[in-house]
């Protein structure tokens, strides 16, 4: 039930004496599906779950199993839902939703002893639940191409920090606080060519204006050990025999002006 004048285009007024109203974001990495230094991008597969009160609705009957109160096509059409963007992708082609993970519905954050029943004279016998105290959930699954600059100064011991960047969108976003929540990864922690080190999800003030994103940071690093022995020893085999091939007479000039020629053209691959 919505109250006189609701309009699904307009944030719905803060709870309490706040002058923002809070949303929750927590995110769940599930994978990191690419990474393309060369050109200057990753790509992740995670769910983005966001959780807000609208004290402006009242629901009938709430279970205690959320996902028993699902809200169908035609009621999330009639209410308002924040709108999250992606701000560090280069175009609108570079995301996509996973549209069978999506669930929206209400979460129940009363107990049985504190539900309002309705008055013996209405019609029907039902339990109202308001919209100051039970939330809505909605959760989405993505796979997303993000923009990430890597600096490959101390390879191979460079530490390579990519953000996911959320932020709420413009008209929005001086009334709507985005609030980082919980944020876990469940995806492996040994990638091809990088291992991951650390993430974390925090505030990120924007210098463009005055309002606020939420910054996913998820540090890379370079498994030694693997670069050891595809790198540091091969080099220093080849330029073993480089070294040794000169020893041999001038009669075997050809031979190693080929054994050094040969030797360069592996090092460029390596």
């Amino acid at each position: 039930m919505k109250s006189a004048g609701y309009n699904k285009f307009l944030v719905p007024p803060p709870i309490g004496k706040g002058s923002t109203l809070e949303l929750n974001m927590s995110i769940d990495v599930i994978n990191i599906l690419l990474i393309n230094e060369v050109q200057g991008y990753f790509r992740t597969r995670f769910i983005l779950r966001r959780e807000w009160l609208d004290p402006q609705l009242t629901y009938k009957d709430l279970k205690k199993d959320s996902r028993l109160n699902l809200l169908s096509p035609t009621e999330e059409e009639t209410v308002w839902f924040p709108e999250v963007v992606f701000d560090n992708i280069a175009s609108d082609e570079d995301w996509m939703e996973i549209v069978l993970s999506k669930e929206y519905n209400i979460v129940r954050n009363i107990e049985d002893e504190n539900i309002d029943p309705v008055g013996v004279t209405a019609i029907d016998n039902t339990f109202m639940f308001s919209g100051e105290e039970n939330s809505h959930f909605l959760a989405k699954e993505f796979t997303i191409l993000w923009i990430c600059h890597f600096n490959m100064m101390w390879y191979p011991f460079d530490t390579q920090t990519c953000a996911m960047q959320f932020k709420i969108v413009n008209k929005f976003a001086d009334l709507v606080d985005l609030s980082p929540q919980n944020l876990t990864y469940s995806g492996p922690s040994d990638l091809a060519q990088y291992i991951v080190k650390s993430y974390k999800m925090c505030r990120v003030k924007m210098q463009s204006s005055k309002m606020e994103r939420v910054d996913v940071e998820i540090s890379l690093g370079r498994p030694l050990i693997a670069n050891i022995l595809t790198v540091f020893i091969p080099t220093i085999i080849l330029l073993t025999i480089s070294h040794i091939s000169k020893v041999y007479d001038q009669r075997y000039i050809d031979m190693v002006i080929m054994v050094n020629l040969t030797v360069l053209l592996v090092l460029a691959t390596l």
